[in-house]
């Protein structure tokens, strides 16, 4: 099941026309230039029955789909993940802040929860929107 579509080109676009230029950051969890307007706190419920792995050497467990959120851990490469729901959030980047999408899972084997960006997971994530 196609779930949904990485929109970094269309934000990126649509930014662009708006006059609004992003600069790359030198930090990809808390860049200096960026200002969130958005709570890193979000809804989430258990409606997706998959899972994949991290194809990542170490990805972040956040408390929200953005980089900016708080890490809460990290998960190796391999390491499987049960989905929940998936929602729109942003990477930045050194090319600057790309629109994508993150799935909020658990860890298998553990209690622990958290947002996990799509671009590391083995299928792209959780196929039920939030």
């Amino acid at each position: 099941m196609l779930k949904k579509t990485h929109i970094g080109l269309m934000a990126g676009a649509a930014l662009l026309g708006s006059g609004l230029v992003l600069a790359p950051s030198a930090s990809a969890s808390t860049p200096a230039d960026v200002s969130p307007d958005v709570a890193c706190s979000f809804y989430h419920h258990n409606a997706d029955a998959g899972s994949g792995t991290v194809t990542a050497d170490s990805l972040a467990r956040r408390e929200g789909p953005y980089t900016y959120c708080d890490a809460y851990g990290y998960a190796a490469a391999g390491t499987k993940i049960y989905y929940w729901c998936y929602d729109y959030g942003s990477s930045v980047t050194g090319n600057g802040i790309t629109m994508d999408t993150w799935t909020y899972g658990r860890i298998s084997g553990t209690s622990q929860e958290g947002w996990f960006s799509d671009v590391y997971l083995s299928n792209h994530g959780a196929t039920h929107e939030c």
